[in-house]
């Protein structure tokens, strides 16, 4: 007996010693905002205070306003290459959400569905801007039509790319997301930060792990130990439910472009023709062999079929300068677009 508690003994014992080993290696302390800041602003980059935060947002190009809403830990840097590209033709705003980016923590500490509406609200009042074109990624997508059954007359037009909104299956989970979620792990996750699973996270992004480069990575891993930015990331992810929203998206009838990368294994393809089965107003369009991020990855040709979706009325729907239809029914939903050379998706194991 004596020897078996002297074995548990010593595997309890290298167990703290390993665990000691991981804290010491992967322990970071929370990086300034003003330091982040001076590296991670642009020329066009601009502050507004918007429920006792001071709000990072950049702004270019004039036109029609295109507000772009980003997904989960990342910030408005995702969008650089649309918003170089789509601001010849369109103001194009981006926004760091509140416990994201330079914009950091919310002061209350409140990251629900209800909060992130009122804050979309205010800040889109505060910038001066009223009846806009919406475009989310991800989590962002998930905002971004919510928003739109929320408030449907100030989104005019809306692309939603790969968003969530459906509930997931346990499978489908980044590990740093279920790690995030545990009571213990999620309060460690504000102190031991790995850089290793900011790489697999972004790997898992991306159809073509070539877009994954180091500098990506130290800028996704320096916003998240931005002060107060992994402790919002734990209490988003530990507080904030899906909801059962996803049930009123036919009733939606802001019209709508979805775009998808059939290799997504953050949230399956599925999802995507559940998406414009589900919207009257929503077409889609597969980009074969790419992943959960088609901004970034087919970034020319994502950004064109948004131009063509708001300006050339290539998907049936009513030009930008016609007035919005203020009641009556919805129109019957608009096929499925594909890319005609892509072969039909496949899942992602």
């Amino acid at each position: 007996m004596r020897k078996v508690l002297k074995w548990v003994g010593r595997i309890i014992l290298l167990f703290i010693v390993l665990l000691g080993i991981v804290v010491a290696v992967h322990y970071h302390g929370d990086i300034p905002r003003a330091e982040l800041q001076k590296k991670y602003t642009y020329e066009e980059s601009r502050f507004i205070e918007v429920e006792g935060m001071q709000v990072h947002y950049r702004t270019v190009g004039q036109g029609q306003p295109l507000v772009l809403i980003h997904g989960t830990n990342a910030s408005l840097h995702t969008w650089e290459a649309w918003t170089d590209i789509l601001s010849k033709d369109y103001e194009v705003i981006s926004v760091d959400l509140p416990g994201y980016g330079l914009t950091g923590p919310h002061p209350k500490q409140d990251y629900s569905l209800d909060a992130y509406m009122e804050f979309l609200r205010k800040f889109l009042k505060a910038a001066g801007l009223d009846r806009v074109y919406m475009a989310g990624s991800s989590f962002g997508g998930n905002l971004t039509w919510n928003y739109a059954l929320k408030y449907p007359k100030q989104i005019s037009k809306m692309v939603l790319v790969d968003p969530s909104g459906y509930p997931f299956k346990e499978d489908d989970i980044l590990l740093a997301f279920k790690l995030m979620n545990h009571p213990i792990m999620g309060k460690a996750s504000e102190y031991v930060t790995p850089k290793w699973l900011v790489r697999q996270s972004l790997r898992k992004s991306f159809g073509d792990e070539k877009f994954v480069t180091e500098e990506m990575v130290n800028r996704y891993y320096e916003l998240l130990l931005s002060e107060g930015n992994r402790k919002a990331a734990a209490q988003r992810i530990q507080n904030f439910s899906i909801g059962d929203n996803w049930k009123k998206l036919n009733t939606i009838k802001t019209p709508t472009l979805i775009l998808w990368g059939d290799k997504d294994q953050l949230i399956k393809v599925e999802n995507a023709k559940r998406f414009a089965e589900d919207m009257p107003n929503a077409d889609l369009i597969l980009y074969k062999d790419i992943g959960h991020l088609p901004m970034e990855e087919v970034a020319e040709e994502s950004a064109q079929h948004t131009k063509d979706f708001l300006e050339k009325s290539m998907l049936g729907i009513e030009p930008p300068s016609a007035p919005p239809a203020e009641s009556g029914e919805a129109e019957a939903p608009a096929d499925i677009v594909e890319e005609p050379t892509e072969e039909a998706p496949t899942e992602t194991e």
